[in-house]
């Protein structure tokens, strides 16, 4: 299985990406910082992105 970093995926191309990979099954992993939808601790996210 393929692997993938997807940097940026709020973003516009971040999201297209990250949908572009689901669909040929490739893992992915995902980062975005400082996202509004922290409380608090990091302001960094990694997170795993399957369908």
């Amino acid at each position: 299985m393929k692997n993938a970093l997807i940097t940026g995926i709020t973003g516009q191309d971040g999201a297209y990406l990250a949908k572009f990979l689901l669909e040929k099954d490739i893992r992915s992993m995902a980062h975005t910082a400082g996202s509004q939808h922290l409380t608090s601790g990091d302001s960094s996210i990694w997170t795993s992105l399957s369908t």
